[in-house]
Protein backbone atom coordinates (compact mmCIF):
# COMPACT_ATOMS: atom_id res chain seq x y z
CA UNK A 1 0.00 0.00 0.00
CA UNK A 2 1.20 3.39 -1.02
CA UNK A 3 1.94 6.25 1.11
CA UNK A 4 -0.93 8.28 -0.39
CA UNK A 5 -3.33 5.24 0.23
CA UNK A 6 -2.69 5.33 3.65
CA UNK A 7 -2.70 8.63 4.47
CA UNK A 8 -5.95 8.22 2.58
CA UNK A 9 -7.69 5.54 5.20
CA UNK A 10 -6.29 7.09 7.92
CA UNK A 11 -8.15 9.93 6.87
CA UNK A 12 -11.48 8.08 6.46
CA UNK A 13 -11.10 6.60 9.71
CA UNK A 14 -10.36 9.91 11.70
CA UNK A 15 -13.46 10.92 9.37
CA UNK A 16 -15.59 8.23 10.88
CA UNK A 17 -13.88 8.18 14.44
CA UNK A 18 -12.50 11.36 15.94
CA UNK A 19 -10.60 9.42 18.76
CA UNK A 20 -8.13 8.18 16.20
CA UNK A 21 -6.63 11.43 14.82
CA UNK A 22 -3.82 10.57 11.84
CA UNK A 23 0.03 11.22 12.39
CA UNK A 24 1.54 14.31 11.42
CA UNK A 25 -1.46 16.45 10.12
CA UNK A 26 -2.81 19.93 11.81
CA UNK A 27 -5.68 19.14 14.16
CA UNK A 28 -7.19 21.92 13.27
CA UNK A 29 -7.64 20.89 9.80
CA UNK A 30 -8.96 17.57 10.67
CA UNK A 31 -11.76 19.15 12.48
CA UNK A 32 -13.02 21.03 9.73
CA UNK A 33 -13.53 17.97 7.80
CA UNK A 34 -14.73 16.05 10.63
CA UNK A 35 -17.32 18.49 11.21
CA UNK A 36 -17.98 19.18 7.21
CA UNK A 37 -18.89 14.87 7.31
CA UNK A 38 -20.49 15.19 10.44
CA UNK A 39 -23.09 18.26 10.11
CA UNK A 40 -23.69 16.86 6.00
CA UNK A 41 -24.72 13.44 7.61
CA UNK A 42 -26.97 14.64 10.62
CA UNK A 43 -28.90 17.01 7.75
CA UNK A 44 -29.17 13.92 5.34
CA UNK A 45 -30.32 11.39 8.72
CA UNK A 46 -32.67 14.36 9.66
CA UNK A 47 -34.30 14.71 6.97
CA UNK A 48 -34.85 11.06 6.03
CA UNK A 49 -35.88 10.32 9.82
CA UNK A 50 -37.60 13.75 10.96
CA UNK A 51 -39.65 11.72 13.54
CA UNK A 52 -36.66 9.98 15.07
CA UNK A 53 -35.22 13.24 15.39
CA UNK A 54 -37.91 15.03 16.99
CA UNK A 55 -38.29 12.41 19.23
CA UNK A 56 -34.69 12.24 20.06
CA UNK A 57 -33.01 15.02 22.50
CA UNK A 58 -29.98 16.81 20.69
CA UNK A 59 -27.05 14.88 22.70
CA UNK A 60 -28.76 11.59 21.77
CA UNK A 61 -29.58 12.23 18.26
CA UNK A 62 -26.15 13.10 17.85
CA UNK A 63 -24.52 10.07 19.71
CA UNK A 64 -27.01 7.97 16.71
CA UNK A 65 -25.14 9.92 14.06
CA UNK A 66 -21.69 9.63 15.24
CA UNK A 67 -22.41 5.78 15.84
CA UNK A 68 -23.74 5.13 12.49
CA UNK A 69 -20.54 7.36 10.77
CA UNK A 70 -18.23 5.07 12.73
CA UNK A 71 -20.20 1.54 12.29
CA UNK A 72 -22.12 2.46 8.93
CA UNK A 73 -19.93 0.69 6.31
CA UNK A 74 -20.89 2.10 2.82
CA UNK A 75 -20.38 0.72 -0.19
CA UNK A 76 -20.96 0.84 -4.27
CA UNK A 77 -21.75 -1.94 -6.25
CA UNK A 78 -19.84 -0.84 -9.16
CA UNK A 79 -21.20 -3.50 -11.17
CA UNK A 80 -25.09 -1.85 -10.80
CA UNK A 81 -23.20 1.16 -12.53
CA UNK A 82 -21.80 -0.75 -15.89
CA UNK A 83 -24.49 -0.81 -17.99
CA UNK A 84 -25.50 2.86 -17.83
CA UNK A 85 -22.07 3.78 -17.79
CA UNK A 86 -21.43 1.44 -21.22
CA UNK A 87 -25.09 2.93 -22.77
CA UNK A 88 -24.03 6.50 -22.50
CA UNK A 89 -20.25 6.23 -24.03
CA UNK A 90 -22.10 4.19 -26.73
CA UNK A 91 -24.21 6.78 -27.51
CA UNK A 92 -21.98 9.47 -27.17
CA UNK A 93 -19.68 7.69 -29.87
CA UNK A 94 -22.57 7.11 -32.03
CA UNK A 95 -23.53 11.12 -31.78
CA UNK A 96 -19.86 11.86 -32.90
CA UNK A 97 -20.64 9.53 -35.95
CA UNK A 98 -23.82 10.36 -36.96
CA UNK A 99 -24.54 13.79 -35.37
CA UNK A 100 -28.36 14.29 -34.92
CA UNK A 101 -29.88 15.63 -38.26
CA UNK A 102 -30.66 19.38 -36.36
CA UNK A 103 -26.59 19.55 -36.19
CA UNK A 104 -26.57 19.64 -40.36
CA UNK A 105 -29.18 22.51 -40.76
Amino acid sequence: MSDLQQGQRDLVAYLRDPRQPPPGVDGRRLKLYRDLVFNNLDSLLAKAFPVLRTARPTAGWEALVGDFCREHRAHMNRGACQPRLAATRRRRALSRINPPASAWL
